[in-house]
Parts: structure tokens; C-alpha cells; sequence
């Protein structure tokens, strides 16, 4: 047997483990989960400060339209 052989039938049977449905949940909970808890926890300071920034300069940016339209309509 060749050696590509082997490892296409080890895939094969690796696939059809992963799908049953015991084993999605087990992939679910014990490694997805806390993969992406940890990846919020990680992200969410530069989100927040990415917000922060936004609506900063969308309140700037209203600021400077009211007072162009201050000026023009005097």
C-alpha cells in the first residue's frame, strides 16, 4: 500500500468521527467555545476604542456641518 493511500483513508475515517453528531458537540464546546470566549475578551478593548473613536468624529463632523451652516445662512 502506498503511503498517500493510507492517509486518505485515515481522513476518510477522521471525517466521518468529526460528523457524528456527539463528536460536533464535543468540538463545539470544548475547543470552538472558549477559542472565540478568548478571542472577544482579547479584541474587545480595541473594539471599544474603535467606537469610541467613531462616534467621536461623527460628533465632529456634525459639529462642523452645524456651524457651516451657522455661517452660511447669516
Amino acid at each position: 500500500m502506498d503511503l498517500s493511500v493510507i492517509v486518505h483513508k485515515v481522513l476518510q475515517e477522521v471525517s466521518l468521527e468529526i460528523k457524528k453528531e456527539d463528536n460536533i458537540d464535543i468540538l463545539k464546546k470544548g475547543i470552538l467555545s472558549p477559542i472565540i470566549e478568548h478571542i472577544i475578551k482579547e479584541l474587545y478593548p480595541y473594539l471599544l476604542r474603535c467606537l469610541i473613536l467613531v462616534i467621536t468624529i461623527f460628533i465632529f463632523l456634525i459639529i462642523t456641518i452645524l456651524l457651516n451652516i451657522r455661517i452660511i445662512l447669516k
